[in-house]
């Protein structure tokens, strides 16, 4: 459990950032299972449905990730963290990448991802981009949990209260955004 914020010294980021991997390394397990799990759920809706995908990964945030994004400081006091509570605050401990061929498929994988999770979130990053006149990364972000009904299964009960992150992309854009992180 991360302890409050004392407002009376400098904060700590790299304690926190610390405290949050010992925090997430005790729950790393579940959180791989959970990604694998949504990447499961995924890849049967899809080929149920017929849409084919150029590719779908999933994985956990690796434990060095995680300790570096929760010593993030916030954008509006640089002498608080950015995540209080990194583990309830960080979205995407567990994530899935959906790769597709076309633009269309994008959209039917929203569709998809509709059906068979409950939606806590929706970004639409290339949108973003278009409103500050700007080119470069471009994707739709999702933030999911498992619905009531498959939280009811005994195979999907441990999963209760986790969200994955599910980016869905096009190959093209996918390539950009690889050359985009790597410069």
């Amino acid at each position: 459990m991360t302890l409050p914020i004392d407002t009376t010294q400098a904060f700590d980021f790299a304690k926190h950032g610390q405290t949050a991997r010992d925090e997430y390394q005790r729950e790393r397990d579940r959180y791989e299972a959970f990604a694998e799990t949504v990447k499961g759920i995924i890849v049967q809706a899809l080929n149920a449905d017929s849409i084919k995908t150029a590719s779908i990964e999933g994985r956990a945030k690796s434990l060095d990730s995680l300790a570096t994004k929760a010593a993030t400081p916030s954008d509006d006091h640089e002498d608080k963290p950015k995540y209080e509570r990194p583990l309830e605050q960080i979205t995407d401990l567990a994530g899935v990448r959906v790769i597709t061929f076309f633009p269309d498929t994008v959209s039917d994988v929203g569709d998809v991802l509709q059906k068979q999770f409950d939606i806590r979130e929706r970004v639409d990053k290339g949108a973003l981009l278009v409103e500050e006149e700007r080119f470069g990364y471009q994707s739709l972000h999702y933030v999911v949990e498992l619905t009531a009904s498959r939280l009811e299964l005994p195979e999907y009960a441990r999963f209760k209260g986790l969200r994955a992150e599910v980016q869905v992309r096009t190959i093209l854009q996918h390539a950009w955004a690889e050359i985009e992180h790597d410069i």
